[in-house]
């Protein structure tokens, strides 16, 4: 986790079009979320580290948070991160993709 998927995660979270398409977002769920997210491991993410690689701009601190992490994957929905496939050693892929890698890893 880093700071700038922190602020982006909860700009998310508060806005009108994704409250209204999910009323189960409530303000006491995204302040939970928030208690959560703010005990996961944190990176630091330098502006060097900022690539103008992805076709959203603010989605370019998902991909500097996951080359200075070394991630092995990163887990996303969004079209703009899924086209790229990869970032660096970063594998990225969707959900369904992700619980499929996982049931293999746990099923050998």
């Amino acid at each position: 986790m880093c700071d700038e998927i922190e602020a982006e995660i909860l700009d998310v979270l508060t806005r009108s079009k994704v409250r209204s398409k999910f009323p189960q977002i409530s303000d006491e769920l995204i302040e939970y979320m928030t208690s959560r997210i703010r005990l996961l491991p944190r990176v630091r993410i330098t502006h060097e580290d900022l690539e103008a690689r992805c076709r959203d701009p603010k989605d370019d601190a998902f991909l500097a948070c996951a080359k200075v992490s070394q991630a092995d994957y990163l887990v996303s929905e969004d079209n703009d991160l899924l086209v790229l496939k990869a970032h660096y050693t970063t594998e990225i892929v969707n959900v369904s993709h992700f619980l499929s890698i996982l049931e293999l890893n746990t099923a050998g």
